[in-house]
């Protein structure tokens, strides 16, 4: 099993944090519809905080891949980002 992660930063020059929010959560339903969990954070790049979303992804085995490069280049395109950063890491879960 995997884990993705993907940190969505809401700082755009093309729209403000909400509406930047709601382009995340279209485009999580969108690219995953069987299931990804929201997370509301805030982000720090040098000296600057910022409001970030993380979209989090498991992939197990058997499933296929979430594409979840596909999500990150739209929402860069769509919001306007630098920058979408995806880190996956091994895991394993106990559903109890």
């Amino acid at each position: 099993m995997r884990v993705h992660n993907i940190y969505c930063g809401l700082e755009s020059g093309a729209f403000g944090p909400l509406e930047a929010r709601e382009i995340v959560l279209d485009l999580a339903t969108l690219h995953f519809p069987g299931g990804h969990t929201i997370i509301d954070a805030t982000g720090r790049w040098q000296t600057t905080d910022e409001p970030t979303v993380i979209v989090q992804v498991w992939e197990v085995d058997g499933f296929g891949k979430p594409p979840v490069g596909e999500f990150a280049g739209a929402y860069k395109e769509v919001a306007r980002q630098e920058a979408v950063v995806i880190i996956t890491q091994e895991a394993e879960a106990v559903i109890i």
